[in-house]
């Protein structure tokens, strides 16, 4: 196992975030023993699935990039998904978390806000020339008068983002980035979405297997 690798990057990756470890192990909710085990290079206890995943929220980091520098001694590739259908080999993304407006965050009609989501390059290529591109699709809403169906407007229900695609900053391997789109709000209470995904240079979808990043939000009116 990659002891030494791994306590190697949880070293830099708390210099980055400027932190303390008491810090780490207070957002990781794991014992300061637990903790100090995972950085001593020479341990041979096996973590569990549960503390990559606490220890990664505490660092800001997708757990796969804590699991990937654990097992790079390992003498077997670690394959994650099948890219079959990804134009780039060793290409990756990863969620890391929402940095404002978590789903299900409540927003009154009208309202202006800003979604800002953080993802991970857990790849081995570094993203270039990308953009984050809505995939919203315009909702047919209709009402009945009489016997008759009344088309109403097709951005009721939408969320309306400023931009309809942002550019993605050059991302290097294991690196995050944060990115953010305005939204207004539409002018009714609903539980609304607006879906996004990264495409490259050519317009191609990057990760076309994977969901994507989303904004859903409680509209209310006040």
């Amino acid at each position: 196992m990659g002891a030494k690798e791994l306590s190697q990057y949880i070293h830099i990756r708390i210099k980055e975030l400027g932190i303390s470890k008491t810090k780490v192990i207070e957002r990781a909710h794991i014992s300061r023993n637990g903790f100090y085990k995972i950085l001593d290079e020479r341990t041979t206890d096996e973590i569990k699935l549960s503390t990559f995943i606490s220890l990664a929220v505490a660092l800001n980091v997708h757990p796969l990039v804590l699991i990937r520098y654990y097992f790079s001694n390992w003498v077997r590739p670690i394959r994650i998904r099948s890219l079959q259908n990804t134009k780039y080999h060793n290409d990756y993304s990863g969620f890391v978390r929402d940095v404002t407006i978590p789903d299900n965050s409540v927003v009154t009609i009208n309202q202006s806000f800003e979604k800002i989501w953080e993802i991970q390059n857990l790849g081995s290529i570094a993203w270039e020339n990308r953009r984050l591109v809505c995939q919203d699709e315009d909702l047919i809403v209709t009402k009945k008068s009489g016997e008759t169906a009344v088309p109403l407007s097709s951005t009721l229900a939408n969320l309306i983002p400023l931009e309809k695609e942002i550019p993605i900053p050059t991302t290097p391997p294991n690196a995050t980035v944060q990115l953010a789109v305005q939204f207004r709000a539409p002018d009714c209470p609903c539980t609304t979405i607006s879906y996004w995904k990264m495409v490259d240079e050519f317009g191609g979808i990057c990760f076309p297997e994977m969901r994507g990043v989303a904004c859903q939000v409680r509209v209310v009116a006040i």
